[in-house]
């Protein structure tokens, strides 16, 4: 839950309550400019994917819609005289435009806000009948789903450092990851999508990467919910904070049985690892680029040496190894190689190319199954994790598959409180207590994986929460710096 004042707090549970909403965008990718007053209406949601047919499920991408009055055009990307058109009037229009959402209450006299989304302008709508334009956002991991990168093989690495170089490799300044359970043998990217390949480490660990209401990537580990503040409520709902509860369930999460596929990688002999198929030519003073896409990601790549590794020749088939610079740029599953012809008037053929390297194969792929004591339905049911590569070692695949088997042996309600009186200073993952006296006895508790807003003078949110009960086998649990490790105590599976 965001930091807030104990003013913020009592202006949130009072009776009589001022919600009041701030708007900035940032038009020239530097400054922040106000645009509050233009401002008609908001909603949007953020989301942590509730479990399903995706055991782990991947990251997801906030949305927000924010409509603005526009009777002035000032918004309107084709309108030249526009005070905005310098920054709004390129082809991409408003696209990519940052943007940040606030939203908060009049407290003594005065307006005081949290941030409840930071994204960009995906799409644009204007309406000329009643002068608005309504404005499309997505989150900042929108921003960074098609940025695709190939890296060179990184070897035993945590997942959160993975994630944290996959992150600087995108230029996401703004992170908090948590140390991961588990290390990685081997990690690597080719031409590949960098949000995604975070995603996919994420799960690998059981945990989950998001981007929260700040902008800032989050990495969370299968045991993040174990620690403070997590283990204990951070905010209470009366009966009469929302309008009507519902819960939802899908009996399919339930597993008898649950799979969880893993393959490890191994350095293989030295081998050659790519040889060229086609003849390059490089002119007098010319340097050209080409690209080695090997078969199979390398451990190590060698340096190519000449007459070992190259062959140049004149048309006329007079050596020139001497006469070229040859350098490359190595990643794990290609190389870029420069060939710079440094003769004054001959042109350089290059008739045989080969790079040597330690392939990497992959082992056979091997299962780790784990089945419940007592089926908790009379139909068998399977569940599996598969396909995940960085699903790499039997210690990872077995703790992820005692992990699943405990949590999904009984359903997991996630609970719906609609209407709620919007508490703008809540976070995905933030322990909540609720009361419904006609559906369940007692109190319950569970964790906000969804919020959804609308604000147009009145805030209200419907939150979405996973009941905490049985989420974790145990209570009992071994957490460095805050407990002591008993006798009885659990360290994890």
């Amino acid at each position: 839950m965001q930091t807030v004042s104990a003013g913020f707090t009592a202006a949130t549970q009072a009776t009589m309550r001022h919600p009041v909403s701030k708007l900035e965008i940032s038009w020239d990718g530097t400054t922040w400019t106000d645009e509050s007053e233009r401002m008609v209406r908001h909603s949007g949601q953020l989301q942590l994917n509730a479990p399903g047919d995706d055991l782990i499920p991947p990251g997801s991408v906030g949305a927000t819609i924010i409509e603005l009055w526009n009777g002035d055009g000032r918004y309107s990307w084709k309108r030249t005289d526009g005070p905005l058109y310098a920054y709004i009037g390129s082809d991409a229009g408003l696209a990519g435009k940052r943007v940040r959402l606030w939203q908060g209450f009049m407290v003594s006299g005065a307006p005081e806000y949290v941030c409840i989304f930071t994204g960009v302008i995906y799409t644009w709508q204007d309406d000329t009948v009643v002068d608005t334009i309504t404005l499309s956002l997505r989150d900042m991991g929108f921003a960074y789903l098609q940025d695709k990168a190939s890296t060179a093989m990184f070897t035993n690495i945590r997942v959160d450092e993975w994630i944290q170089h996959l992150a600087t490799l995108a230029g996401i300044s703004s992170v908090n990851l948590e140390t991961s359970l588990f290390r990685l043998p081997y990690a690597w990217l080719d031409d590949e999508s960098i949000l995604e390949e975070i995603w996919r480490a994420a799960q690998a660990d059981g945990g989950r990467a998001y981007f929260d209401q700040l902008g800032i990537l989050r990495f969370e580990n299968a045991a993040h919910w174990l620690t403070s503040p997590h283990d204990t409520v951070q905010w209470s709902f009366t009966e009469s904070a929302y309008q009507s509860p519902a819960s939802r369930f899908n009996p399919d999460d339930l597993a008898s049985r649950v799979i969880v596929e893993m393959q490890g990688r191994v350095p293989a002999k030295e081998a050659v690892v790519y040889t060229l198929d086609t003849l390059r030519v490089a002119k007098p003073g010319e340097t050209i680029t080409f690209e080695c896409r090997l078969t199979q990601p390398a451990a190590i790549i060698w340096t190519p040496q000449a007459e070992k590794d190259y062959q140049v020749v004149s048309p006329g088939g007079m050596d020139m190894n001497g006469d070229v610079t040859v350098s490359v740029t190595k990643y794990a599953q290609r190389v870029q190689v420069q060939l710079t012809n440094n003769h004054a008037t001959m042109p350089a053929q290059l008739i045989f190319f080969q790079l040597r390297g330690i392939p990497l194969v992959g082992g056979p792929t091997q299962e780790v199954i784990k089945e419940t004591a007592s089926p908790p339905a009379d139909l068998e049911r399977t569940r599996s994790v598969r396909a995940n590569q960085y699903l790499q070692t039997h210690a990872q695949a077995d703790a992820l598959a005692s992990l699943l088997r405990d949590r999904h042996q009984r359903l997991m309600p996630v609970w719906e409180l609609r209407g709620v009186r919007g508490v703008p200073q809540l976070e995905l993952g933030d322990r909540v207590s609720f009361v419904d006296s006609q559906a369940i006895t007692g109190t319950r508790e569970g964790y906000v994986i969804g919020i959804r807003w609308t604000y147009d003078g009145y805030f209200s949110q419907d939150l979405m929460i996973l009941d905490a009960e049985n989420l974790f086998p145990y209570t009992d649990y071994f957490v460095i710096g805050q407990t002591a490790l008993g006798a009885n105590g659990r360290a994890w599976y």
